[in-house]
């Protein structure tokens, strides 16, 4: 659970409660252009 506070006298924030159980992101994956075709998006497709 994540609170935020803002104090609009004071222009400060406090945040807290940072409880991430999932891994970190990983945002430099190489992709290749065959990755986004529409039968392996259909592949890779969730309903």
């Amino acid at each position: 659970t994540f609170e935020a506070h803002y104090d609009l006298q004071s222009g400060r924030y406090v945040a807290q409660g940072f409880d991430n159980q999932d891994p970190a992101q990983t945002f430099n994956v190489e992709m290749q252009p065959t990755q986004f075709t529409p039968q392996a998006l259909r592949t890779r497709g969730r309903r």
